[in-house]
């Protein structure tokens, strides 16, 4: 099924950038650097383009979740102007990013898109909350929508939902530059993962 997208665009808001210098820690299985938001409760990183630019979410001291880009060693806090909480969750080649945002602590997330520094909303049609979390590098994305999540992909204006067969809840991970999706569902209450391939949907189960 294939829905029409309304994409607002609005001007993007930065916050100044905070240069942190990484720690590195050296393990039995390798040398990890350590990569946290200064002065945050919490740092997670959820994505990476093959530039080595990340984006993710970090807590502050008032347990605000915002969104940053960490690039060539600098922190830019990316927050949707008037959110209450914004996470960011894909980056593609680009520069371009994904994510969601909410008005309120507990509202209804919405998904958006920034791009060249302007945010664009991206809402499922119909659908009670949204979230995008992956942008391909033709900027084609996937995400999910309404609780428990079923999937979509968009192209363009054209919305397509993914629901795994009989599985609740379906969650789209991420697409790649050549247009193949990852994600996971849910059935009889056991987690499977898959992937679609050219319209081809294939699991994959760790064997036992």
């Amino acid at each position: 099924m294939r829905k029409k997208l309304n994409c607002m665009l609005v001007f993007g808001i930065l916050g100044a950038a905070a240069t942190a210098v990484p720690r590195p820690i050296v393990t039995s299985q390798g040398a990890f650097t350590l990569i946290d938001y200064p002065n945050s409760t919490s740092t997670q990183i959820w994505s990476v383009n093959g530039r080595g630019e990340m984006v993710g979410v970090y807590v502050d001291g008032a347990r605000v979740n915002h969104g940053f880009l960490y690039s060539r060693g600098k922190f830019t806090t990316i927050d949707y102007p008037g959110a209450a909480l914004t996470l960011l969750n894909g980056i593609n080649t680009n520069g371009d990013i994904v994510g969601e945002y909410a008005t309120t602590a507990t509202g209804p997330h919405h998904g958006f898109l920034y791009s060249s520094g302007r945010f664009g909303v991206v809402d499922f049609p119909g659908g009670a909350t949204t979230g995008v979390v992956g942008i391909a590098a033709n900027g084609d994305m996937v995400g999910y929508y309404d609780n428990p999540g079923r999937g979509y992909f968009v192209s363009g204006d054209k919305f397509t939902k993914i629901d795994y067969p009989n599985g609740s809840p379906t969650v789209l991970g991420s697409i790649s530059p050549q247009g193949v999706i990852i994600g996971s569902a849910a059935v009889s209450g056991v987690s499977r993962a898959f992937v679609i391939r050219n319209g081809e949907t294939t699991t994959y189960e760790h064997p036992g």
